[in-house]
């Protein structure tokens, strides 16, 4: 039995070579995480790779069986090498695509995630404060997946922190660089926390 052909377009997350001939791609689209091969090009004709976190769009080969399907064509959407420049910035969203990579699996409502991930990307090269985009961005990703962060993480903490976090929260990136020097103990916390009580891999 064979499969439609299938079109995304998405996050590129992590790009791995899986032998001489091809490379393993994760995607992350509105559709959730897809893991796919795309086969290396070389010579006057090669064409240029998607490179980390690019948008990309993908059309899948139809594959016979339930395996990793292989990318039969592709276009780079949005390069985002911008994201290199400062080595803050890139760290930050390496976290953050990597968050993905290990817990975006089977996500119920993956179109979520995914505004979340891109308004995340657009924040960074924006040039926001990286830490600060990424702590609002794991904050929503746990709480979209119904983990209870507001309920135990937030109100465990003392009332000068709480209300730190709230006004982190409700600030804009681009007006929140005033608590640019608090939000790594803050980020820290919140990891931990994850780490101690959830599932996510961090």
């Amino acid at each position: 039995m064979s499969f439609p052909e299938l079109t995304l377009r998405g996050v590129l997350l992590n790009s791995e070579n899986t032998g001489e001939n091809f490379s393993r791609l994760s995607i992350f689209s509105k559709k959730g995480l897809q893991v796919c091969l795309l086969r290396k090009t070389r010579g006057k004709n090669a064409t240029s790779h998607p490179g980390f976190l690019d948008e990309v769009e993908i059309t899948l080969n139809p594959s016979k069986s339930a395996g990793i399907p292989f990318i039969k064509e592709y276009i780079i959407v949005q390069k985002r090498i911008d994201l290199g420049v400062r080595r803050e910035t890139f760290e930050s969203a390496g976290i953050l695509a990597r968050f993905y990579l290990l817990n975006g699996e089977h996500l119920l409502e993956p179109e979520l995630f995914h505004e979340i991930l891109s308004k995340a990307l657009v924040s960074f090269s924006s040039g926001g404060n990286p830490s600060i985009i990424l702590f609002k961005a794991l904050f929503l990703f746990a709480s979209k997946e119904g983990v209870a962060v507001k309920e135990s993480w937030l109100h465990s903490q003392e009332r000068a922190t709480h209300l730190l976090i709230t006004s982190i929260l409700k600030t804009p990136v681009k007006d929140a660089g005033i608590f640019s020097h608090q939000v790594s103990k803050i980020l820290d916390s919140l990891l931990k926390w994850f780490q101690r009580e959830t599932e996510f891999i961090c």
